[in-house]
């Protein structure tokens, strides 16, 4: 009998023992855990620090350029912006003191896409149609002729009213044509510029057969309201009407949100800093291959243009057709608006941040707008072995 009860005893103790084991390692892996989050809370917090430090770099670049212009100007040379200059190459990545972490620098100007806000001012109907009906109902998709204030897809019809009550509507109906320009360029279906327009516009009329407004979005099954305000950010493309993943990646890099002023101030495309693509997008003839613009890309690689009128000698001869009309209030030579694109890495641990930099060129500083951050960094090829 007492053999019996000690057996048991014995086997009460191993089985106690295996329970506080258990206990232990439980309370090892929630220890080890809680440091991991610790450590990834303050690499977290100390890659963002890092990359305001990028931010702030980029502020004392762009100041500078400010500064240059200023020189510029009082010396009565034209103020120009383009890759040349200081901001176009920060150089390869530094370490950040003993942290252990590296930081890389970007900076992209806004100005060499188009913006979206632009079309703020595209939203009046009678602007668009000759006859007061809305663009773009009965557009033949066969490339036949369309009536007044029509477009065909794939088409490019350079002003909807033959006589535009004033320059201001003639712009209006400009920038809405731009976009259907760069939609084509993409191979993406031109009416998607409506639902574009009526998600930015102030009014709530949908735009042609495809625009959209409230109506549209709260029968959606997790339903919202079109802003009917500019974008904050490019990524609301993804809530726009038929814009899909796919067509939202194609569009991405080509455009911007940049604000637009209360007295409807469109913001210019600076022709020293925009790509073949963007630039295609302004010619009267569509759809057109930016190829047909490499000699005008690769003379202003060398010599950036020192003014609009001659980016538009160099752009028609080279383009049959030339540029669209009234080109000359939508491009530029010069920028405000620049973003400085940031990257902390910490081995393979890597926070990236975007800001949303504007010149202010009265007070000579740059105002940060917005700031978005991301985990990873897309935009930064990766190091090479043994580099930074």
């Amino acid at each position: 009998m007492a053999i019996r009860q000690r057996g048991v005893a014995l086997v009460t103790i191993l089985l106690l023992l295996a329970v506080l084991a258990t206990l232990a390692i439980y309370a090892a892996e929630e220890q080890d855990l809680s440091i991991r989050r610790v450590s990834n809370l303050v690499t977290a917090e100390q890659g963002f620090e890092i990359n305001l430090s990028g931010e702030q770099w980029v502020v004392k670049v762009l100041e500078a350029d400010i500064d240059n212009d200023n020189v510029n100007a009082s010396g009565n040379q034209p103020v120009v912006d383009h890759p040349g200059e200081i901001w176009g190459n920060l150089g390869p990545p530094v370490e950040v003191g003993e942290t252990g972490m590296s930081l890389w620098m970007l900076v992209e100007d806004q100005q060499s896409r188009i913006n979206i806000n632009n079309l703020v001012q595209g939203s009046d109907p009678a602007i668009l149609s000759g006859d007061g009906n809305q663009e773009g109902e009965g557009a033949g998709a066969d490339g036949g002729d369309a009536e007044p204030g029509q477009v065909n897809e794939g088409e490019v019809v350079v002003e909807s009213d033959p006589e535009p009550e004033d320059e201001e509507e003639e712009g209006r109906v400009l920038w809405y044509q731009v976009m259907r320009n760069l939609l084509v360029g993409l191979e993406i279906n031109p009416e998607l510029a409506d639902p574009l327009m009526d998600w930015v516009d102030a009014d709530g009329n949908p735009t042609g057969t495809t625009g959209a407004e409230d109506f549209h979005y709260t029968g959606l099954d997790l339903p919202y309201r079109a802003p009917n305000r500019p974008m904050a950010s490019p990524a609301e493309l993804a809530m726009v009407r038929d814009f899909s993943p796919r067509i939202v990646a194609r569009l991405l890099p080509w455009v911007s949100a940049l604000p637009v002023g209360d007295a409807g101030d469109l913001v210019a495309v600076n022709v020293n800093t925009a790509p073949a693509r963007v630039l295609a997008a302004f010619a009267v003839d569509q759809p057109m291959d930016p190829s047909a613009l490499e000699g005008l890309v690769q003379r202003r690689a060398l010599t950036p243009f020192e003014s609009v009128a001659d980016f538009a000698d160099e752009f028609e001869s080279q383009v049959p057709g030339g540029l669209l009309p009234g080109y000359e209030d939508m491009l530029s030579v010069s920028s405000l608006y620049f973003a400085g694109r940031s990257c902390a890495q910490s081995g393979k641990v890597k926070f990236s941040m975007t800001s949303l930099l504007h010149k202010q060129t009265g007070a000579n500083n740059v105002k940060v707008l917005q700031r978005e951050r991301f985990f990873g960094c897309p935009l930064f090829p990766e190091p090479e072995a043994g580099g930074q």
